[in-house]
C-alpha cells in the first residue's frame, strides 16, 4: 500500500517517523475504495488499519481520515457494520500486560502512534467508544496499574469530553488502577493541542509530573453543572 505526499507530510508534521508510518500500515486510497470499505460515497482519504489477530470470519477494521470532511459527519469514518474498537498500535499489546509498565490512554490513532514512538505504552480511543468498551477491549489486570489519561488540551472547556474522561477514570479507580489525568497546555493562540503535537517539541515527563488526581479533575465540576 502506498501513501501520497500530502498524507505523508501530514503524518510527519505530527511527529511520526517514516519507520513508524511504515509499521502502522497507513496508506492513501481512492474514493472508490473508500466507498467499498465504508459503504458511502465520501471521496478519497487516508486509511488507518487496526492491528489485530483476524479469524477467518473477521474483517480488517479500518478508519479513514477523509481529504474533505463530510457535512454533519466530520472527517473520519469507521468500518461499515463493525463495532468501534480500541486502537492498539503495533508492538504494544505485549507491553500492556507487563505489570511494571504504566499505560497512557489518549485520543485517536495518530496520538497513540506518536506516543509509542517516544517509548510510551499507549492506546488510542475514538470519541464513540464508551469507557466500559475501553476497559473490556483492553482486558488486562488493572490492580495497581498506573494509568495516564491524556486527552486534547480542550478537555476542560468541553463538557462531553470531560465527562467521558471522568467516567473512564472513576471506573479504572474502581478496578484498582492508579489514575492520573494529563493536562496538555493549549497553543499560544489558544488552539487545541493534541498529544502528538505536544510531543513533537516537549518531553512527556513534564506532563506526567503535573498530572492530577481524578477526584480533583475540573471535569467533575462540569459533570454536575447540567
Amino acid at each position: 500500500m502506498k501513501i501520497n505526499q500530502k498524507h505523508l507530510s501530514y503524518l510527519r508534521s505530527c511527529g511520526l517517523s517514516d519507520q513508524m508510518i511504515e509499521e502502522s500500515g497507513i496508506y492513501s486510497t481512492s474514493s472508490n475504495k473508500v466507498k467499498q470499505l465504508f459503504g458511502q460515497k465520501a471521496g478519497s482519504g487516508m486509511i488507518i488499519p487496526y492491528p489485530n489477530d483476524l479469524t477467518e470470519t473477521e474483517q480488517q477494521y479500518n478508519i479513514v481520515k477523509l481529504d474533505k470532511p463530510l457535512k454533519n459527519k466530520g472527517k473520519y469514518l469507521s468500518s461499515l457494520n463493525e463495532k468501534h474498537r480500541l486502537y492498539i498500535p503495533p508492538g504494544v499489546e505485549k507491553a500492556l500486560n507487563d505489570p511494571c509498565k504504566n499505560i497512557t490512554i489518549t485520543k485517536g490513532e495518530i496520538n497513540a502512534l506518536k506516543a509509542v514512538q517516544e517509548k510510551i505504552v499507549a492506546v488510542g480511543i475514538q470519541d464513540e467508544l464508551g469507557y466500559k468498551e475501553v476497559i473490556d477491549q483492553l482486558n488486562i489486570e488493572w490492580k495497581n496499574k498506573i494509568v495516564y489519561i491524556a486527552y486534547d488540551s480542550d478537555i476542560i472547556a468541553d463538557y462531553k469530553k470531560s465527562n467521558a474522561e471522568w467516567l473512564l477514570a472513576q471506573e479504572l479507580v474502581h478496578l484498582g488502577a492508579k489514575v492520573k489525568c494529563i493536562r496538555i497546555p493549549a497553543g499560544s493562540d489558544g488552539k487545541r493541542v493534541k498529544l502528538a503535537n505536544y510531543l513533537v517539541k516537549n518531553d512527556y515527563k513534564i506532563l506526567k509530573e503535573s498530572a492530577i488526581e481524578p477526584c480533583n479533575c475540573p471535569c467533575q465540576a462540569h459533570r454536575h453543572k447540567k
